[in-house]
């Protein structure tokens, strides 16, 4: 591993390595969410108005999943830049559990989730209107 490689490395490419991969991730993440609202919409109106509603709690996710990143990744760097290898891998190990976690609450929050969801659809007539579609 060079030590120097964020020394030595002109600013606009390494600016352009290290962003470039973010980017893509988002506008696919965009793009994923136009085609899905295309199909959606198709289906009825409040299929749309549903999905329009998940859209910034999806963001919200996303949002907590990349913070965690990284802070851990900053924390890393921190300790390996000052020589403690062991603290940043104990820090490493932390991130993951948290990543766990994280992914542990989503799983949980979605089993609760489900069940509201299907009674927001069964209240709003939204199943009757898909259903009718097929």
């Amino acid at each position: 591993m060079n030590e120097n490689f964020m020394k030595e490395e002109p600013v606009l490419p390494l600016i352009t390595s290290m962003a470039l991969p973010m980017v893509i991730s988002m506008m696919v993440n965009s793009l994923y969410n136009i085609v899905d609202s295309f199909f959606v919409a198709q289906i009825s109106e409040d299929a749309m108005t549903a999905l329009s509603l998940v859209f910034p709690v999806q963001n919200f996710i996303n949002a907590v999943s990349i913070g965690f990143g990284v802070g851990i990744n900053a924390l890393i760097a921190y300790y390996l830049g000052a020589g403690e290898g062991e603290t940043a891998n104990r820090a490493a190990v932390h991130g993951m559990a948290l990543s766990a976690l994280h992914g542990v609450a989503g799983i949980a929050s979605g089993g609760c989730g489900r069940r509201a969801a299907a009674l927001c659809l069964l209240c709003g007539g939204l199943l009757h209107s898909v259903w009718a579609e097929f």
